[in-house]
């Protein structure tokens, strides 16, 4: 069973082994947390190439060696050599997280399916049981948020900052945070005005 977790990989050293398909899924995924991405492979495919003239990715064209080790914090094993992803993964360091395309049993991290809208981070995942299931489950989810989910969800963090700073009670405070979220709320399109008029009378209570 695996623990779901988010990880910040802003700034995070990331090597990336293989040049094809698999490997740029997970760069795109990679470059959106702005990790700092190394690939090493002797061949990458046009799409890979973009990014390397982009400038987003940084790329040794060479064979890597079965004896090899890295020091990133994450390895991503994407060769289309089943063994030499085997091989690599055994020489990893003690600290380092490795994602091995090969054989994800293995592997200490998975990547689910992923939505993202705004603010919001939905992940699906089911297990390896079937990727395909959990990406038709994941089109279903976001047929069900609201059309402005990520406005609200503006208004939702700027909301919570006025009533953060305010000089409220605990018990007003998590009143108001939990009135906000509500939908007569998210659709007054008074939202904003009303919130600091009642914020304003809280404080003087």
């Amino acid at each position: 069973m695996n623990l779901p977790v988010m990880i910040n990989l802003e700034g995070r050293e990331v090597t990336v082994v293989g040049g094809g398909r698999v490997a740029c899924r997970q760069i795109k995924k990679l470059r959106l947390q702005r990790a700092a991405i190394h690939l090493i492979s002797p061949d990458i495919i046009a799409e890979i190439e973009d990014l390397v003239r982009a400038g987003e990715v940084s790329f040794e064209k060479r064979e890597v060696k079965p004896n090899e080790s890295f020091s990133s914090d994450l390895l991503i094993l994407a060769t289309n050599d089943q063994e030499l992803n085997e091989v690599l993964y055994h020489n990893r360091e003690a600290r380092q997280w490795v994602y091995n395309a090969s054989n994800q049993v293995k592997s200490d991290i998975h990547f689910p399916h992923t939505l993202q809208k705004g603010d919001l981070t939905i992940t699906v995942s089911t297990n390896g049981a079937s990727p395909l299931y959990a990406k038709e489950l994941s089109n279903q989810i976001e047929n069900q948020l609201p059309v402005d989910i990520e406005d609200q969800l503006l208004f939702l963090k700027w909301a919570r900052d006025q009533i953060k700073s305010a000089s409220l009670n605990p018990v007003n405070k998590k009143g108001l945070l939990t009135q906000i979220v509500q939908p007569n709320w998210l659709n007054d399109k008074e939202r904003e005005e009303k919130l600091l008029i009642k914020v304003k009378k809280s404080s003087m209570k």
